[in-house]
């Protein structure tokens, strides 16, 4: 197989290349486990001419042949369905929506790019006219100056294009190891035709959207007024200075949005980062590890060979704890039906379903997963003694509300099963089991040593009291010193664990807000491109005004108004906006409403204050103007 093929089949985690491939095998107590389990997903190429919903009614068929092979107690407490996707809708995942966001996004920056261009070549225009007016007057006809216009305005586009895609090719393999696990198979991505010819054609509309204004511009110049008022002197009528002012309030407005996104995603991944998961991630290294059944095929050796290495592991220098867990916090994948001992359900609240840990030796206290109530495990909990499980908080006051949950029981299947009951020994804090955003789930712990079922895998996890890095060779050391034909895989800090459980947002933030920042930079550019114009054309008027007595204060009061006004009409049409779209991704929002009134206040305040500083730098220049030169301006 290829080295980076990802098998994104359903069930399995998509984002890390498989080392090696099996052929799957189940053993005797694997096929005859029936009622709670459901843990394989099978995937299938339809065959020609076969609909996807022709394959879900044979699917139907077959779930319930299967079900009729269940026992009496399971058929009548469970109706076993299957479900049919499209293996596409699998590897794009949730990824989607932020892709389609990030389009939008860069659409945004690019129309504003487009303004700021627009904007430039009208002033460029303002300067050419003496020369639009010459070449009409020997001749020239408008259709021709309307070409020669979008001409260069394309070529301006296209040699743009050409030097992005140079930076693209330099910066895609960054961006591919930025990408996070949620995001499609990254290896696909890359400049190829298509791309090329979606920048060629991306290059022409975009050089036709800034090239018309200037365009239209020359096609209307008045041959006789321009020459008779000397071309660099003429004044633009009020429409060109509204066109102007237009563009840049349409840039300001189309910041605020990606702004208000950017703040809005930010606000939600700070309160991602305050959330608290039920754990202490710092100073724990992690470790799987799996037995094979070739060698360790009774459950007294994989006890043994366990209870050895936590052990080992916990007198390792610089190790404080050791624990083991079939899975790890932010991981969670194993979940089971379970029947508490004398609880009714409600009418239509369906099974009762929760996340299942078998666990290890010292596992909460290396966590730092806290004991409300009860006790933890100890090697007394084996396969002699009575069955217990731990319990998490919200699993407790769900079913015994206001009382002692501690001696109380429950047991992991369906009423029906012949599964034993289990007897509360404890009660634990809740503990995030998928993202960080999503709603904590209820959890059980078993202790690892009465599972009757072979175990073989197995998470190792230590708690050091300096940098958990540094205990890797140490932790890898202890394993080969029991059976050195082991492999050691997935060695990384639960710090790493949670970062990878963040990286979807991070992702996401990182790319809106770099956009957000330059709409923002072009923005400015556009504000203080129009004021620059404005004072360069206004020259000669300043300096009649300074020269009759105004204040250099007066002076940088006219030429700021004009910018502060354009900054708030383009605030105000860009919160209507945001209000309008910002909606579209409340599913990327945690902790935080669409509308929230602080981050739109933030986000203007910033956008007013970065508006008013490059408007600034034009007024003050003006303010300094000395009067006699600018009387003798040209």
């Amino acid at each position: 197989m290829p080295h980076d093929l990802i098998f994104p089949l359903p069930g399995m985690d998509q984002g890390e290349a498989a080392d090696l491939f099996v052929p799957m095998a189940f053993t005797h107590d694997d096929l005859s486990n029936i009622g709670d389990n459901f843990n394989y997903g099978v995937i299938a190429r339809l065959k020609s001419g076969v609909s996807l919903a022709n394959a879900k009614r044979e699917l139907e068929v077959i779930a319930h042949r299967i079900q009729e092979t269940y026992p009496a107690q399971f058929r009548s407490s469970i109706n076993l369905g299957a479900v049919a996707l499209p293996l596409n809708s699998k590897v794009a995942g949730n990824s989607r929506r932020p892709l389609l966001l990030l389009l939008g996004a860069v659409g945004f920056v690019l129309l504003i790019a487009c303004a700021n261009v627009a904007n430039l070549l009208l002033s460029r225009a303002a300067g050419r006219q003496r020369e639009i007016a010459v070449r009409l007057a020997v001749g020239a006809g408008k259709t021709q100056l309307f070409w020669q216009f979008l001409t260069e305005s394309l070529l301006l586009s296209i040699s743009g294009a050409a030097l992005g895609l140079m930076v693209a090719s330099e910066s895609t393999q960054l961006l591919v190891k930025l990408l996070p696990a949620d995001i499609p198979p990254a290896h696909v991505i890359g400049l190829n035709l298509p791309v090329l010819g979606f920048a060629l054609t991306l290059a022409v509309f975009t050089g036709l959207i800034f090239g018309l204004a200037p365009a239209l511009w020359a096609w209307r110049t008045d041959l006789n007024r321009t020459l008779r008022e000397g071309g660099r002197n003429a004044v633009f009528g009020p429409q060109h200075h509204r066109l102007r002012s237009a563009l840049v309030v349409g840039q300001i407005a189309l910041s605020l949005v990606l702004l208000v996104g950017a703040g809005l995603l930010v606000r939600s991944f700070a309160h991602v980062l305050e959330t608290n998961p039920g754990f202490q991630p710092e100073h724990v290294l992690t470790a799987s590890l799996s037995l094979p059944v070739s060698q360790y095929q009774k459950s007294e050796q994989i006890r043994a060979f366990y209870q050895q290495l936590m052990a080992r592991v916990e007198t390792m220098p610089g190790a404080k704890w050791a624990g083991g867990s079939s899975d790890l916090p932010l991981h969670g994948s194993w979940v089971e039906l379970f029947t508490p001992e004398e609880y009714q359900s409600p009418p239509g609240a369906g099974l009762n379903k929760c996340n299942q840990s078998v666990i290890l030796g010292n596992y909460l206290q290396t966590m730092g997963i806290p004991l409300l109530r009860g006790r933890t495990f100890t090697e007394w909990d084996n396969s002699s003694s009575t069955p217990v499980l731990i319990v998490s908080e919200s699993l407790a006051k769900q079913y015994w509300p206001g009382l002692d949950p501690i001696g109380r029981r429950l047991m992991l299947g369906t009423p029906q099963s012949d599964a034993p009951w289990l007897t509360i020994v404890g009660v634990v804090g809740d503990v995030k089991q998928g993202a960080l955003d999503e709603d904590t789930a209820l959890h059980t712990y078993a202790p690892f040593l009465q599972q009757k079922s072979l175990f073989n895998s197995l998470n190792v996890t230590v708690r050091a009291v300096g940098e958990p890095a540094e205990l890797a060779s140490s932790l890898r050391a202890a394993i080969w010193g029991l059976d050195d034909q082991l492999a050691v895989a997935q060695v990384r800090t639960m710090d790493e664990i949670v970062g990878e459980s963040t990286a979807p947002r991070r992702f996401n933030l990182y790319l809106l807000a770099g956009f957000a920042v330059t709409a923002l930079m072009l923005a400015a550019i556009g504000i203080y491109g129009v004021i620059a114009y404005s004072v360069g054309r206004r020259t000669q008027e300043i300096g009649i005004r300074l020269a009759l007595g105004a204040g250099r204060f007066d002076v940088l009061l006219l030429i700021l108004k004009p910018g502060f006004a354009l900054t708030l009409a383009g605030t105000g049409l860009g919160i209507a906006a945001a209000l309008a779209l910002i909606r579209l991704m409340s599913a990327m929002l945690f902790g935080v409403r669409p509308t929230d009134p602080l981050t739109f206040a933030a986000v203007s305040v910033v956008l007013v204050l970065v508006s008013l500083l490059a408007s600034y730098i034009p007024a003050r220049r003006a303010a300094k103007v000395d009067p006699m030169v600018a009387l003798r301006y040209e």
